[in-house]
């Protein structure tokens, strides 16, 4: 009988629905609006706001938790990959995907 693993050791870990930086900046940009003066439309506009951004975070979250990871990675890469003058010679080497660890640690 094999042990089953639970869901919470292999799904990324989201606030409110969302990616967790994004749900951040987004309650930022809600703050700042609101931020501006206590009228009933900077109000109305800071929860609209806020609301509506973390719908979308939450549905992007329930196709692909680690979208804004993957999307980043994808800007950084090039688009094109330059060919290599030998049929079997050793291509360039990719830029590795996990950052190194740093040498000094405060």
């Amino acid at each position: 009988m094999r042990a089953g693993v639970h869901q919470s050791m292999v799904k990324a870990p989201l606030l409110g629905g969302g990616h967790p930086r994004l749900t951040v900046i987004n309650a930022v940009l809600a703050l700042a609006i609101l931020s501006t003066g206590l009228h009933w439309w900077t109000i109305a506009l800071a929860v609209g706001v806020g609301l509506s951004v973390q719908w979308a975070l939450r549905a992007a979250a329930k196709r692909d938790a680690e979208w804004p990871v993957i999307y980043l990675r994808h800007l950084r890469e090039p688009s094109i990959r330059m060919a290599h003058g030998r049929a079997w010679g050793n291509p360039e080497k990719p830029k590795p995907t996990v950052p190194p660890l740093p040498r000094w640690m405060p």
